[in-house]
């Protein structure tokens, strides 16, 4: 009978500053084989104490895991077959030229069907301490719950997670006011100036724009093609004729992005150059997304365009997020008829006040005679 016995143990990493369990443990494969491995289990903890509950409780998890049924796959390996299969690899693959997932760093070597409320909440907070329901919904628990759903066909579990409480409940999107963009433009190197000005003319994201290389701009034809959308879309936009002007303001021949070290490789330095140019302008700070986007879909729809006709200029396959983000930008022709219909029951009302006024005085006269 093979030895399924693990042997975990607190161990003090000197160079990383953390406790991690580590020893001899049991792993059983698909085939129901046994074998036993001595390395480090687990993310860690910043206690001997914490790390002894880990060791406790993953030893009698392995034990439990190699003396059981059938072994389900970890959610590393889960991922790798959903993306084979043509799964939406948005916060599960890891960006070019950027650190390890974390998503995967979180949750890779868990079981699939071992993957709880409880894990979750450890990972939402340990991943996006400070993120918004909708944020940890849309980044966390979607591609999880898209994972598990894969992977669960013909077994016998099946995932059952419960989303975080507001989920759904996605605020107003916020724009910066018209009067907002001259002054940090005129801050702005050409380079963060054309990005800008390319992003809030066209709709597109600013992660999308800065995947752009200086041989997807035809200024010839004043067009620019985006590889891929969020969609996975090849998507070719009609530059405006401003965002060439700012194009020509700097080499933008040399790379190694379209707007210059704007790259996905540098995208962080995006947010840090926006935000110091707020600060000299002395305006309030809108991240990329915000002032690309949001302010697009604003003056979209102020200009008199529907919804629909908005999701075509921008991408939208789904009406519901372009509505709930950006509907009371919309022009509503209910709205105004209810106003038209408002104003003319006051008007009534105005012409009855006079009428009483007229009025008042006679039947005063009136009861004076009688009297």
């Amino acid at each position: 009978m093979p030895n399924i016995r693990s042997t975990l143990k607190p161990y003090l990493h000197k160079q990383r500053r953390k406790w991690y369990p580590r020893g001899t443990f049991p792993i059983k494969h698909e085939d129901g084989s046994i074998e036993r491995k001595r390395d480090f289990y687990g993310p860690g903890s910043d206690t001997r104490t914490l790390c002894q509950a880990d060791c406790d409780r993953l030893n009698r998890e392995l034990e439990a895991a190699a003396s059981a049924g059938p072994v389900e796959p970890t959610f590393e390996e889960a991922v790798a077959t959903y993306l084979g299969t043509g799964g939406d690899k948005r916060f599960l693959g890891e960006v070019e030229g950027g650190p390890r997932n974390k998503l995967l760093d979180r949750l890779g070597r868990i079981r699939v069907n071992e993957i709880t409320d409880a894990v979750m909440v450890s990972a939402a907070t340990a991943i996006y301490p400070t993120a918004s329901p909708v944020t940890i919904n849309r980044q966390l628990y979607t591609p999880v719950i898209a994972v598990l759903r894969m992977v669960s066909k013909a077994r016998p579990w099946k995932p059952d997670l419960t989303r975080p409480k507001g989920h759904s409940n996605i605020k107003p999107a916020k724009a910066p006011p018209d009067k907002w963009f001259a002054p940090v433009l005129a801050t702005c190197r050409p380079q963060l100036g054309a990005l800008l000005l390319f992003c809030t003319t066209s709709g597109r994201r600013a992660g999308e724009a800065i995947k752009c290389l200086p041989e997807h701009y035809n200024p010839e034809r004043g067009t620019a093609l985006i590889g891929k959308d969020k969609n996975g879309n090849p998507v070719l936009v009609q530059v405006a004729k401003q965002v060439q002007e700012a194009l020509e303001l700097y080499d933008w021949k040399r790379g190694p992005g379209l707007f210059g070290h704007y790259t996905l490789k540098n995208r962080r330095n995006l947010f840090r150059d926006l935000k110091l140019a707020c600060e000299r302008a002395r305006v309030e700070y809108y991240p990329p997304h915000k002032v690309g986007r949001h302010a697009f879909a604003k003056r979209f729809l102020e200009a008199g365009y529907s919804i629909a006709h908005l999701m075509g200029a921008g991408g939208w396959d789904d009406p519901k997020m372009p509505t709930k983000l950006y509907g009371h930008y919309a022009y509503s022709e209910v709205a105004e008829d209810a106003k038209k219909v408002g104003e003319a029951f006051l008007t009534k009302i105005d012409e009855t006040k006079s009428n009483v006024v007229e009025l008042q005085p006679r039947q005063r006269r009136s009861a004076v005679t009688e009297r």
